[in-house]
């Protein structure tokens, strides 16, 4: 039988930090929904998990 470890520690940054990281992600992905394209009420979240790829460009 396998035990099942603690959860990890989540990632807490200051406002100033998250703004910045924010605006990095809303820059990245082109002020769009991901999902559905608009452009109003944007949220930064993930709603992805480790089994499904990111949609980041390869290096070339």
């Amino acid at each position: 039988m396998s035990s099942i470890g603690p959860k990890p520690v989540r990632l807490r940054l200051d406002a100033v930090a998250y703004e910045h990281l924010r605006r990095q992600v809303l820059r990245r992905d082109g002020w769009r929904c991901q999902s559905c394209g608009t452009m109003s009420n944007l949220e930064v979240h993930t709603n992805s998990f480790a089994a499904t790829p990111a949609r980041t460009p390869k290096k070339t």
